[in-house]
């Protein structure tokens, strides 16, 4: 990734609906390989490189999950599987498999690589799946009425466009970018959906890039892991301790304008947290924004 832009997605040059169960299609998959693994919600996207998960099911039916990985999937709510083949000069011939879930299209996807995945065979498995190949027309308007409506307020959306014009000045750009300055202070990121959650965690923080373009988008990326976070959305912050595995950790959740819990950025100990709420305390930002701490 350049240092200072945000690279654009490739572009799909072949897209197939896929009319398997989602278990079965992820359980036929895993023999690929290594794949880029991503969760979307309604601000956010994280994504990270990693051997593919070998789910193991819980109590509840249909719900997946793979601590090692930190990845757990309730499947029942897959409402759309699709098979996406890429165009990308870094990345030719690379497949994403993307799963639509209820009020949230590509809520999860898997992006086998190039160098990474085993992709010698893959036209193969395509081809024996039970499919229809669709254009991006298509694709597009079947997730026209998915996605669910924020219905942002006038009031909302002049902060919303404040925010984007300057993503540097948000709280959480600024707890970023003191992060990336930090030698040895690991970043644990949790992105949360109704339907799937997945962790990573950034060994040392890597400096925070801001779009310049109004679209309120700063991104992290480090090898093989990225964020993107839509500060426009941003409308609740709460910060707290939390005691993981016998460690005292400093949190903070991200929410959105429906109140609804996206992100979770955590560092080890309890030394961050007084810097942190300064931080909050003093933004004028946030004073847009809602405020829970």
């Amino acid at each position: 990734m350049a240092s200072n832009s945000i690279p654009e997605p490739p572009l799909p040059s072949r897209i197939v609906q896929l009319y398997e169960k989602a278990e079965l299609i992820i359980g036929a998959v895993s023999a690929f390989g290594p794949s880029f693994i991503s969760l979307e919600n309604s601000i956010s996207s994280l994504g990270f490189l990693t051997p593919f998960p070998k789910f193991q099911e819980e109590k509840k039916p249909h719900v997946f999950q793979n601590p090692e990985v930190g990845v757990r999937i309730k499947l029942q709510a897959v409402e759309a599987s699709y098979l996406v083949k890429l165009e990308h000069e870094e990345l030719p011939d690379s497949y994403r498999l993307e799963f639509d879930f209820t009020h949230q299209a590509r809520g999860l996807s898997f992006h086998f690589v190039p160098g990474h995945s085993h992709l010698q065979d893959f036209p193969l498995f395509v081809r024996s799946l039970d499919q229809k190949e669709i254009s991006l027309a298509e694709l597009q308007s079947n997730r026209e009425d998915i996605d669910e409506d924020l219905n942002i307020c006038s009031c909302c959306q002049e902060k919303a466009i404040d925010r984007g014009a300057h993503p540097e000045r948000h709280p959480i750009s600024l707890i970023l970018t003191h992060l990336s300055t930090q030698e040895d202070q690991e970043l644990i990121i949790t992105a949360h959906s109704k339907h799937a959650e997945i962790v990573t965690d950034f060994k040392e923080c890597p400096h925070p890039i801001f779009a310049k373009d109004g679209s309120g988008l700063v991104s992290l990326s480090l090898g093989n892991k990225l964020l993107q976070l839509d500060l426009r959305l941003v409308h609740g912050l709460r910060l707290d301790t939390a005691n993981i595995d016998g460690e005292d950790h400093t949190e903070l959740e991200i929410y959105d304008i429906k109140g609804r819990h996206n992100l979770t950025l955590s560092t080890p100990g309890s030394s961050s947290f007084s810097s942190w709420k300064h931080v909050c305390e003093n933004s004028s930002q946030l004073s847009q924004a809602k405020r829970t701490h």
